[in-house]
């Protein structure tokens, strides 16, 4: 029966995940996939909305062939994927929301199992003192949105031990044993510190932070397999609220290939979590988390994707002292995309906005130098006039002036020359007395 179980576990998280781990682990959030570039002297400022669909589906049935589970097999699944950005000089806001959510139907189990469902929502907000350096906080949040559960084809025994440091053992017979209530476990990061891009290219770009950072992962009463293999039930551990606080460092690569057609990434983040709640009073090396992922694109056509994620978490304060357990995941989709706002359109909007106001501001500018340039010169022509015209006045007037002294120096002549002819006329002899 335990063989059975773990074979339908494993059917179910075919294409989309490792069974209910992205449901139960709560692993730790890492830098927004791409590279993270303030907006530059000729960058278009402004808002960059996303949104876009994507579908998934595998149909497979076998009749007598060899090796393989007789019947139909059908996995379903469909995410939404979306955010806006906002860059304006040295300041960047970004926003990321993804929900993915997937069902599989086996020959084994009738029903539709959930084998994945994720929320993830990012906030963060970026200041460049650099090009390729500056300051960020960020907030980042991950849940789900349905109930999970255990489902088998025939009741199973369950052996459930409590949280704390003396916990209770209880045995489940059933064959839905309920993991998760809806939007559980939800885990809260918050980081704030530093970050460097040193190498920014379209092949390769490499990514550092380090700062400060605080968890809280609500998981009181959600249930994670502990199975021992030697035992006839199946072990199941549960899980309790978590809240850290520490140092965080992150380092990781992006890049794309092939003039774009095939992109990667990989990262991994460290919290060294020094203030904690853990009951057993492990120390903070003990409680280190260590989260390591890698993934690939590879984009056949505009709308249809093959994309592979792989994710490897250490997170010991969500388990008991001495049965802390590792955490892998790996997916596997071909995926169908529907993009309803292209992010990249709305950027070329954005851009032919800015070439427009651009092109209007060059017109406006010549065209107050041209009226600027003719106003000085008609001033400069004037200023000329005036001064012609002043200088002619003067010229006139020191002309008037010339004349009447003139006239002046020929009237003071004639009197001169009056007074001369009129004492010449006067006898010089006195007249002789009789």
């Amino acid at each position: 029966m335990k063989k059975q179980l773990k074979s339908l576990l494993c059917l179910a998280a075919f294409g989309a995940a490792v069974g209910f781990a992205p449901t139960v682990f709560a692993q730790a959030e890492l830098m927004p996939e791409g590279e993270i570039v303030g907006a530059g002297d000729a960058d278009v400022v402004g808002w960059n909305p996303s949104l876009a669909g994507t579908g998934t589906i595998n149909m497979i049935s076998n009749s007598n062939v060899i090796g393989q589970v007789e019947g139909f097999s059908l996995l379903l699944g469909f995410g939404i994927t979306g955010g806006v950005d906002y860059v304006n000089g040295p300041h960047l806001w970004r926003n990321n929301l993804s929900v993915s959510q997937s069902w599989a139907k086996t020959p084994v189990l009738d029903a539709f199992v959930k084998n994945n469902d994720v929320i993830d929502f990012s906030t963060g907000y970026y200041y460049f003192f650099l090009d390729w350096a500056g300051a960020f906080a960020q907030l980042t949040a991950t849940t789900s949105l349905l109930q999970a559960q255990a489902i088998t084809a025939d009741p199973v025994t369950y052996e459930i031990t409590g949280q704390g440091t003396t916990p209770t053992t209880s045995n489940s017979t059933t064959d839905a044993l309920k993991l998760a209530d809806p939007f559980a476990p939800l885990s809260l990061s918050e980081s704030i510190g530093v970050f460097a891009e040193p190498v920014q290219s379209e092949p390769i770009n490499v990514s550092l932070r380090v700062g400060v950072g605080g968890r809280q992962t609500f998981a009181d009463g959600v249930l994670i397999n502990a199975d021992d293999a030697d035992t006839p039930n199946i072990e199941m551990q549960e899980l309790g609220d978590v809240s850290q606080f520490g140092a965080e460092f992150y380092a990781g690569l992006t890049g794309k290939l092939q003039e774009g057609r095939l992109t990667y990434h990989a990262g991994g983040s460290v919290l060294l979590p020094f203030i904690n709640n853990d009951p057993f009073e492990r120390s903070a090396t003990e409680l280190t988390r260590v989260a390591l992922e890698a993934g690939a694109t590879v984009t056949v056509f505009d709308w249809m994707s093959l994309v592979y994620e792989g994710k490897y978490t250490i997170d010991p304060q969500l388990f008991p002292a001495g049965e802390e357990l590792n955490q892998f995941q790996n997916s596997l989709l071909l995926t169908f995309t529907y993009t309803l706002i292209d992010r990249r359109v709305g950027i070329k909007k954005l851009e032919a906005d800015a070439a427009a106001a651009a092109a209007e501001e060059k017109a406006a500018k010549e065209a107050k130098e041209k009226a600027d340039a003719e106003k000085a010169a008609a001033e400069k022509e004037a200023a000329e006039a005036k001064a012609a015209a002043d200088k002619a006045a003067a010229e006139a007037q020191a002309a008037e002036a010339q004349a009447a002294a003139d006239k002046a120096a020929a009237e003071a002549e004639a009197a001169k020359k009056a007074a001369e002819e009129a004492q010449d006329a006067v006898p010089t002899t006195p007249p002789t007395t009789p």
